[in-house]
């Protein structure tokens, strides 16, 4: 919008148009340094990348079992607040949102290349029961697990 303004000015060529076509530019040159503040703020350093990347090998190898962020923190000897902080800053997702997304990602492959019951792909995903099983799989897909083996793919 602020763009629109100055073209507008510049077209009409009203008395102090240049004047107000200056602070415009200088309301540009403010937010742009606005907006580069922000995303050094929410940067994280190589360390803590590298930090986020150890907690997704650990989840994409572990999925099967159950995972704890005390438990990842624990074992990365860092705070749990802290870890769980960096991995949604990193990836906007909680730790337990991509645990589910890595283990239905999994059902899915399961579900398509083997014979394994769907009882049996998500105890082998890692899910506590079918009841959660289903709850993950119906939401995240758009349809039941029968149904994407069936066809191949999500919603119904």
């Amino acid at each position: 919008t602020v763009f629109d303004k100055i073209y507008y000015e510049y077209n009409r060529k009203d008395v102090g148009y240049i004047d107000l076509i200056r602070i415009y530019v200088a309301e540009v040159i403010v937010l742009l340094l606005r907006k580069l503040q922000k995303q050094k703020e929410s940067s994280l350093t190589e360390n803590q990348r590298e930090l986020v990347h150890e907690v997704i090998t650990y989840i994409e190898n572990n999925y099967n079992y159950r995972i704890r962020t005390e438990e990842i923190a624990a074992n990365m000897f860092f705070n749990r607040n802290y870890i769980a902080k960096l991995f949604k800053k990193e990836t906007g997702r909680s730790i337990r949102e991509f645990v589910s997304e890595i283990r239905i990602r999994e059902a899915c492959k399961m579900l398509t290349t083997t014979q394994m019951t769907i009882t049996e792909i998500a105890m082998a995903c890692g899910f506590p029961d079918m009841k959660a099983f289903y709850q993950f799989f119906k939401k995240s897909t758009g349809c039941t697990p029968k149904h994407f083996r069936e066809t191949g793919s999500g919603e119904q």
